[in-house]
């Protein structure tokens, strides 16, 4: 019995693999959009400047406009959010509203217990009900909000809120806005 020999095996082709391509063409999109404007984008330019085909882009997007989308978000912060996400997503969230459910709750007690009927409270500030975390020096520094990279945001943020606190500065409360 002969043996023929064995054919070399063919390895597979490895798979499609270029580092984080969908990064590399949010920031080409965005080069080429402020340098022509969204009009005249066009996915394969995008591609081209990325270093890939014309077919490439379409792993990480469905369309031109779905490029264009991710690129107009790129860079896009959450000024502030009414629970601390900060540390969740980094770089992107300013600051976090504290609600102060404990206090209102207290005073909203202490309401009904001296003989109030029906309790309607608006705690903004000045009342206790409502923060920010730039407003809380010992919970800002361990947040992850971008704000604390900015103590002159942080400054004025807390000067503002002293001058409200004193009655100094006055805004119509939101609730009762006409």
């Amino acid at each position: 019995m002969t043996t023929r020999p064995r054919a070399k095996r063919i390895k597979p082709k490895a798979g499609y693999h270029h580092g984080d391509l969908r990064r590399q063409l949010v920031a080409a999109a965005r080069r080429l959009i402020d340098k022509q404007g969204h009009d005249v984008f066009r996915l394969a330019d995008a591609a081209a400047l990325a270093g890939v085909s014309a077919a490439a882009p379409y792993r990480h997007f469905k369309d031109r406009d779905a490029l264009l989308m991710a690129a107009a978000e790129d860079g896009l912060k959450v000024f502030n959010t009414d629970v601390n996400h900060c540390a969740e997503a980094p770089g992107q969230i300013v600051d976090a509203i504290l609600k102060r459910v404990d206090n209102a709750i207290t005073q909203a007690t202490a309401r009904i217990l001296d003989g109030e009927e029906a309790v309607f409270m608006s705690l903004g500030l000045a009342e206790g009900g409502i923060s920010a975390l730039a407003l809380e020096p010992d919970l800002l520094a361990d947040s992850g909000c971008l704000v604390a990279e900015r103590p002159d945001v942080v400054a004025a943020m807390r000067a503002s809120a002293e001058r409200i606190v004193t009655g100094e500065l006055q805004l119509e409360d939101p609730m009762f806005a006409q």
